[in-house]
C-alpha cells in the first residue's frame, strides 16, 4: 500500500485536509499499530558485508556512525521516516540524503577524509619538541 495513493484519495474527500508529508507520517503510524500488511521497506537490501560494518557502527561511540548505521538498518526494517527521525534525532532531509548517498555510493561514501597536517605545522612542533628536550 503506498501513501501517495491512499493520500490522493484522502484529498478527494477532504480538499483541506493533511498535506502530504505530515498524511505520509500519520499513516505510516497507522499502518503500524494496525499492522497492515505490504508497508513499503525505504531499502529493500543490504549485503552481509555491509550489515556487519553497520553493525559495528551501531556500538560506535561515534555519533556520527551510530546515526547513519541507525538510519540504514531501520530503513531495511520497513521503518517509516518519522520513526528513523525520532531515533537518531536527524533531520528529514539528513535521513534521504544518507539513503539516497548509501543507495547510490555505498558505505565508501560515508568515510571521513585522513585529517593532513600541513609540513609548516610539522616543522613547527618538531621544533616545540626539540625545545622542550
Amino acid at each position: 500500500m503506498k501513501a501517495k495513493t491512499v493520500w490522493r484519495k484522502y484529498r478527494k474527500l477532504y480538499p483541506a485536509g493533511y498535506a502530504y508529508l505530515p498524511f505520509t507520517e500519520l499513516f505510516y503510524i497507522w499502518i503500524k499499530e494496525n499492522d497492515v500488511p505490504g508497508k513499503p521497506k525505504i531499502i529493500q537490501s543490504l549485503p552481509e558485508k555491509d550489515l556487519k560494518v553497520l553493525k559495528k557502527w551501531k556500538h560506535s561511540a561515534i555519533r556520527r556512525n551510530w546515526q547513519i548505521a541507525t538510519t540504514l538498518l531501520m530503513a531495511l526494517e520497513t521503518s517509516c521516516y518519522k520513526d528513523i527521525t525520532d531515533k537518531t534525532e536527524a533531520t528529514f532531509q539528513t535521513i534521504k540524503s544518507w539513503i539516497s548517498t548509501y543507495e547510490e555510493k555505498g558505505l565508501s561514501a560515508f568515510a571521513l577524509p585522513k585529517h593532513k597536517i600541513f609540513p609548516t605545522v610539522i616543522k613547527r612542533m618538531n621544533a616545540r619538541a626539540d625545545d622542550v628536550r
